[in-house]
């Protein structure tokens, strides 16, 4: 059994780095497109976690027609799609010379100025805008960020996932167990 999880997750590795080849090939406009058509294929055909997203905004925005809400579960999904194009097409786009060119970080002056204090920094961020930029372009501008997140279940995914975060200087900390470390990072 243990054996056929790796050979499935290497399978599904090879896989994910296949389809971001592909990615990286085509333009940042093709993407979007793409992702349009995509996501109202996840939403109407392949139904991913659809009822839990129905519930959530049925939730969240209790006022909004059936329709409304369509609408926003389709632009998460084309953002959710959209947001791993832009973070293929990374490293090979966005450097410390151009970044503003492709990235807008509000308050970048702010932060800047508190990072460059003595003090350690906590930031404390949603899963808002392109999120995995953030870690990308502070590690970029020299600023090494430590970040807390679950382990990915396919362990080649992981350590590529955790590769390009690393790339440019941001760290990853297991999300159990990394009390310790945290404390010594403080």
């Amino acid at each position: 059994m243990r054996r056929l999880k790796i050979i499935l997750d290497y399978a599904a590795y090879v896989a994910v780095r296949t389809v971001l080849c592909v990615i990286q090939a085509i333009s940042l406009e093709t993407c979007q497109a793409w992702s349009r058509r995509l996501a109202s294929l996840l939403w109407h055909v392949v139904r991913i976690r659809r009822s839990v997203v129905e519930e959530n905004l049925q939730i969240a925005f209790p006022h909004f027609t059936a329709e409304q809400r369509e609408a926003v579960a389709l632009g998460m999904w084309e953002h959710l799609l959209l947001m791993i194009c832009e973070i293929a097409h990374a490293p090979r786009t966005i450097h410390r010379a151009n970044w503003r060119s492709h990235l807008a970080m509000p308050e970048m002056a702010k932060m800047v100025r508190r990072f460059l204090d003595e003090r350690p920094v906590v930031i404390i961020s949603g899963h808002l805008g392109n999120f995995e930029m953030g870690g990308y372009l502070l590690g970029l501008h020299g600023f090494p960020t430590h970040t807390i997140a679950r382990k990915l279940d396919n362990a080649y995914l992981d350590r590529w996932v955790n590769d390009f975060r690393a790339a440019t200087g941001q760290y990853m900390l297991p999300k159990h167990g990394s009390g310790e470390q945290i404390t010594q990072l403080l």
